[in-house]
């Protein structure tokens, strides 16, 4: 374990991503969405996961010159490409152009094919809400949940989640409509642990409460037909709206092409002036949490640990995580970066 202050891994990030053919304004971007993540303390969906980018970059599934361009609009409503590039730059584009939408018609909605995993649904939802905005993001790739009485998987698990701005720390919402997620799935499966029995069944459609078996079968989503039926909600609204893939269109294509994102913002400020909206959007909370004693409001988790971590200006690095992050330090094919 090694501690790496916060700026520190920070310009690794960014000189990382350019020495790996990407724009420097991106690979400021992808820094701020990695040390974000990172200050969240999520153990996925952050630092973690850089590795993978890097692999997706040198096997050709990730470009990271691509540029965004423009496929149709009709008012509030937008349709992007992002040519294979990095999610995280495809998702953050669209929920600025949901915002800059937001704030001439109230309402934003902009959607993006042929994009790659984007990480998770946080930081592109709190940008929205540090605008002043809710935040809506939806994603989709292949079928990789199932349904009780259904073999086999069926439908994405849809990432998902939305932030709105409060007088505080915004409310914000990170979630998959699957009972887990894969990587944290993978990370009890790796470490022999289990999983609630409704989670899903193995490769033979029996119930299991064992992760790795539950890795090797079908996820279900979490209320069952209502899960289901949010995902397919998302399947429309990605997949059909930006004229990418449709459910398991594609799905057997390597690299894969699927992943659609569709960000929706909210103007705050459209219907009362924003003071009044903070009010209300402050009563709204509290009058929750006056309704139960230590109760979790979304996001209260990571604001807390992202307040502890800039507290002690540095990450808490495992040694081989560092040495895969130094590895794509030590082979990037434009510059050489100094190692963490």
């Amino acid at each position: 374990m090694k501690k790496i202050p916060i700026e520190t891994l920070r310009t690794f990030i960014t000189d990382l991503w350019t020495a790996w053919g990407g724009r420097r304004e991106d690979a400021a971007l992808l820094a701020d969405i990695y040390t974000g993540n990172s200050k969240r303390r999520m153990g996925h969906h952050d630092i973690h996961n850089l590795p993978q980018r890097i692999d997706a970059v040198k096997n050709g599934v990730i470009d990271p010159k691509a540029e965004i361009t423009p496929v149709a609009s009709y008012g509030a409503i937008e349709s992007w490409d992002g040519h294979s590039g990095a999610g995280e730059i495809s998702a953050m584009h669209i929920m600025k152009r949901a915002c800059d939408l937001a704030e001439e018609h109230g309402i934003g909605f902009a959607t993006v094919r042929h994009s790659n995993h984007y990480l998770s649904s946080a930081p592109y939802v709190c940008y929205a809400a540090d605008r002043g905005f809710v935040g809506l993001i939806l994603a989709k790739a292949g079928p990789t949940m199932g349904m009780p009485g259904q073999k086999g998987n069926l439908i994405g698990q849809s990432p998902m989640g939305y932030a709105f701005p409060t007088g505080l720390d915004p409310v914000m919402l990170d979630i998959c409509l699957a009972y887990i997620a894969y990587e944290p799935l993978k990370l009890l499966a790796d470490a022999g642990g289990s999983v609630p029995i409704h989670y899903g069944v193995d490769r033979d459609g029996n119930p299991t409460t064992s992760a790795a078996e539950l890795l090797a079968g079908t996820k279900y989503p979490i209320g069952e037909h209502k899960g289901f039926g949010l995902a397919l909600l998302s399947e429309l609204l990605t997949g059909v709206f930006s004229y990418g893939a449709i459910l398991d269109e594609g799905e057997n294509d390597r690299p894969y092409r699927g992943m659609t994102h569709t960000a929706i913002a909210l103007k705050t400020d459209a219907l009362m002036d924003r003071e009044t909206y903070r009010n209300r959007a402050d009563e709204l909370v509290k009058r929750l949490r006056a309704r139960g004693e230590g109760l979790h409001i979304p996001g209260d988790g990571s604001w807390e640990a992202e307040r502890k971590t800039e507290e002690a200006g540095v990450f808490q690095i495992e040694d081989d995580l560092l040495e895969k992050l130094n590895d794509c330090a030590k082979n990037a094919p434009y510059f050489t970066v100094p190692v963490l």
